[in-house]
């Protein structure tokens, strides 16, 4: 009997179609695979606090079934930190959470035969987890910890636009514990790789960068690539994402239309897509009012109603601010982007320089935080439309993907194989 792969995704909204992607490729190699996902619930105010339960159900994708356990918390809607109660709701809903996913993962271990614990999320609480299981099995199982995003930058450039918030020491500790227990090591990207070894350099560990990549990918872009060569009357260019945060720079874009509008108002227009605060609402609002040639603002959209309008756009700009962050990770925005083909306007950060090396035609960089050098790049885009090659650009993704991904596999066989 093949020993199974089990899939732990602690994200809150379950498992990704993008990490549905991986499973589905592990599947066709017929290695086995289970997934243990988290969902939380959330009741309004006066309700049950806290019904932690876990639910199994069948997933049928394109290569078979998969059998789901999902770990289910039910929590109470509030803003979590204004008062005693809902601090102690959180403290308990954790507390049990934690319980039930070591309970879980002991359990599922010695019933399916799993010699291979894929988890895939930031350094947090179900990570440490798994690494303490990790340790009462030893050589016995293989843990592969995929790091998508690096959390303690991510919370504390949101919650203060610093490293420096109360709890990054603590987690920390969690992502170097995930690191140390670690088989194999997954990032987004390589420019995450050499971070990852440079601050944990005593820790050697193989760390591969496997690019997320989209499910029905090569359908995206031949729908793209008929729908970018129908004519039209202006350039369309998408935004998508969150508005006036600390991760996309929406006011730059905003500040070099500003420079552009005599040349570009009956020529351009910008779709600004995504959820955004009162007071990002009111200034995109304005900018509309000041230039309604160019800019209009459709707010939150469905995914699949999103990849409409991207298979629709002739180029997209991805504003990324520079941080700790975003000068290592990629974002899947700008995934999504490239590999239909679009003509891609981002900031030139480690991570982005990567991948413009790869995909010159594709990607177009300009200085973070100049509004002079990114109108400078939306001028140079203007003229490079269409010049692209869409199915020559998805290729190449595709090839670096599945290299990348062999590796992977390659070391799940070695090691399931010598059990």
């Amino acid at each position: 009997m093949k020993r199974v792969v089990l899939y732990c995704s602690p994200n809150p909204i379950g498992v990704s179609p993008r990490q549905l992607r991986a499973l589905e490729e592990l599947m066709k190699v017929n290695t086995p695979v289970v997934i243990l996902e988290t969902k939380w619930v959330y009741e309004e105010k006066g309700k049950s606090g806290l019904w932690p339960f876990v639910e199994k159900r069948k997933y049928k994708s394109s290569e078979g079934v998969l059998d789901v356990y999902s770990v289910k918390l039910m929590t109470l809607a509030l803003n979590r930190t204004q008062n005693i109660y809902s601090i102690f709701s959180m403290a308990l809903s954790l507390s049990v959470y934690a319980v039930i996913w070591l309970s879980i993962i002991l359990y599922l271990i010695p019933k399916l035969k799993v010699g291979v614990v894929w988890c895939s999320n930031a350094p947090d609480l179900p990570c440490t987890i798994v690494a303490i299981v990790k340790k009462i099995f030893r050589n016995r199982l293989m843990y592969i910890y995929e790091m998508r995003e690096l959390t303690p930058e991510l919370y504390c450039i949101r919650a203060t636009g610093e490293a420096h918030c109360p709890f990054y020491a603590i987690l920390r500790l969690l992502e170097r514990i995930a690191y140390s227990s670690a088989d194999i090591v997954i990032t987004v990207s390589a420019a995450m790789r050499d971070y990852i070894s440079r601050i944990h350099r005593p820790i050697r560990k193989t760390i591969i960068p496997l690019y997320p990549f989209p499910p029905h990918a090569e359908k995206f872009a031949n729908k793209s690539y008929t729908l970018r060569l129908q004519k039209k009357d202006k350039t369309i260019a998408i935004y998508g994402g969150s508005v006036l945060e600390k991760i996309y720079d929406l006011p730059l874009v905003i500040e070099a239309l500003r420079r552009l509008y005599p040349q570009i108002k009956n020529r351009f227009q910008l779709l600004i897509i995504g959820r955004g605060d009162e007071t990002a609402l009111q200034y995109i609002l304005r900018a509309r009012n000041e230039m309604p040639e160019v800019i209009d603002f459709i707010g939150f959209m469905p995914a699949e109603k999103y990849y409409q309008k991207l298979k629709e756009a002739d180029m997209c700009i991805v504003p990324l601010t520079l941080n700790q962050l975003t000068s290592i990770a990629v974002p899947n925005k700008l995934v999504d982007c490239i590999i239909t083909g679009k003509i891609v306007i981002t900031s030139a950060l480690p991570s982005t320089v990567e991948l413009a090396e790869r995909f010159p035609n594709t990607l177009l960089l300009y200085k973070p935080a100049s509004v002079g050098s990114l109108s400078e790049t939306i001028v140079n885009a203007l003229g490079r439309i269409g010049t692209n090659d869409v199915h020559s650009t998805f290729h190449k993704f595709s090839r670096l993907f599945y290299t990348n991904f062999s590796k992977i596999i390659y070391l799940i066989k070695r090691f399931t194989t010598n059990e």
